[in-house]
């Protein structure tokens, strides 16, 4: 229903639209972005620290730059230092600092890249970071404390970092998964 406030409003809005791919993608006949396969494409995969925080002793990539498929295998020593980063753009006031594409020494959270494999498919690049050793040695967690006189992280920033059990006891709020 039209009315006096509605006149600036296209007409469709508000309305069900006919569609008119459904048969289309139904019958499989859609072509998505996944599909299209330029000639001489490759793929990549990151390999990611299944741990929150850890020291990076060595990546072994023996094994997976002879499988089928890979044609190369990179760790942050092999990349170039071209900028130290990518900025955080955060707030005014926050202490900035770049974060690397591929950390070299240290994983600070869980997911975070330390090594990644280009192949020629991309099954093939996933199955390589599957095969991908890597030994890491977990460090203990951080947080940002209030302890003035508190340990100063190796973060660069000079910010006075303390483990999480010392930090929960005195936090306002909590929050806590109930299963």
């Amino acid at each position: 229903m039209r009315n006096q406030y509605s006149s600036s409003v296209p007409e469709h809005i508000g309305r069900s639209t006919r569609r008119v791919e459904d048969r289309r993608l139904i019958t499989g006949q859609g072509r998505y972005a996944n599909d299209i396969r330029p000639e001489g494409a490759l793929h990549v995969a990151f390999c990611r620290s299944p741990v929150p925080h850890a020291r990076i002793r060595a990546v072994d990539r023996s094994g997976v730059t002879e499988m089928p498929g890979v044609v190369a295998v990179w760790t942050a020593d092999d990349l170039p230092e071209i900028a130290p980063g990518l900025s955080d753009f955060g707030p005014p006031g926050l202490d900035q600092r770049g974060r690397p594409i591929m950390n070299r020494d240290e994983v600070n959270y869980a997911g975070e890249a330390y090594a990644l494999v280009v192949a020629e498919t991309n099954y093939g690049a996933h199955d390589a970071v599957e095969a991908m050793l890597a030994e890491l040695d977990p460090l203990p967690a951080v947080a940002a404390g209030d302890d003035p006189h508190g340990p100063v992280s190796d973060t660069g920033l000079g910010t006075r970092c303390e483990p999480v059990g010392l930090v929960l006891p005195r936090a306002v709020f909590v929050a806590q998964l109930l299963r």
